[in-house]
């Protein structure tokens, strides 16, 4: 495959027939979690209606991550104890994962150690923006987690060109982005970004996705989306130095001072960071556990 714009290879992945998709329920429940008026009752009968999903909606509530007093039993009481937004991002972050399965049509793709990366990198986010007193930092786990989610894409449908940016990769040391663009012309942030456009997700997600390995140096042009994509971009660096899963090459991208222009460096502790996301690995195995499996009982 020779170079291509992002609109020729647009008219590649339009023509793909099985691209995964969110399921129905879950893109019910994101529409009810949105709603103002929605209430705990709504949501859950929406949810009650995918048996796979209260199940691993149920598991997570109750799982090491959250670590709630009372063990959760009904979907009412998860919502309740949770919130919407919360409910809201586990179902986004369960769905993504097991709409994918648990590998690829390439060799070259260990699919567990990608979402071992992925999921660090949206705990990392929700360690950054718990120091930044973020209003909401379980939207940026989910931001975290399906940052890479263009790779998947290409793993997946473009076999070829994939396997050619993997060795390229390891022959040339060099970063996956730069080996994508050297080989196909685009990269997995313009996949991504075409992937969170089908599954209608925010316009922050879709943001950052496109954006993170460009983290800005003010916010004139992104607005409010500058400091998120800034707190992925810090959160890959973290999760890459502390060597857990794999985003596709091994190198870890330096972090330019312009990015403190967007977050308080006083206010951002990499270091802790990377500690607390250590002491909680055990937690990413039990994730991926819950995502990825089926049973409903």
């Amino acid at each position: 495959m020779a170079k291509l714009t992002f609109n020729e290879l647009k008219i590649i992945l339009d023509n793909i027939d099985d691209v995964p998709t969110l399921p129905t329920i879950a893109s019910k429940i994101i529409h009810t979690a949105n709603m103002p008026l929605s209430n705990a009752k709504q949501m859950g009968k929406v949810l009650e209606k995918d048996q796979a999903l209260t199940f691993k909606v149920l598991r997570m509530a109750n799982s090491a991550f959250y670590a709630v007093k009372d063990p959760v039993k009904t979907v009412d009481r998860a919502i309740v104890v949770m919130g919407f937004n919360r409910v809201k991002n586990i179902v986004t972050r369960v769905s993504a994962i097991s709409s994918f399965g648990g590998s690829t049509n390439s060799d070259l793709f260990d699919m567990t150690k990608f979402w071992e990366h992925c999921i660090a990198v949206g705990m990392t986010c929700s360690i950054l923006a718990k120091q930044l007193k973020m209003p909401k930092p379980d939207e940026m786990f989910t931001a975290g987690l399906l940052h890479d989610i263009g790779k998947l894409i290409l793993a997946q449908y473009l076999v070829s060109e994939f396997e050619k940016i993997a060795k390229k990769v390891y022959s040339d040391n060099c970063s996956f982005i730069q080996a994508e663009r050297d080989i196909i012309g685009v990269d997995h942030t313009h996949i991504g970004k075409w992937l969170a456009n089908k599954w209608r997700l925010s316009k922050d997600i879709k943001l950052i996705i496109s954006e993170h390995h460009h983290p800005p140096g003010d916010d004139l042009i992104l607005g409010t989306s500058a400091k998120p994509i800034v707190l992925v971009f810090l959160a890959d660096h973290i999760t890459r130095k502390a060597h857990i899963g794999f985003g596709g090459d091994t190198l870890i991208p330096p972090i330019n001072p312009k990015i403190w222009n967007i977050v308080d460096q006083n206010k951002i502790n990499i270091d802790q960071a990377g500690k607390e996301l250590l002491e909680n690995r055990y937690v990413i195995n039990e994730y991926l556990d819950i995502s990825q499996n089926e049973e409903t009982s």
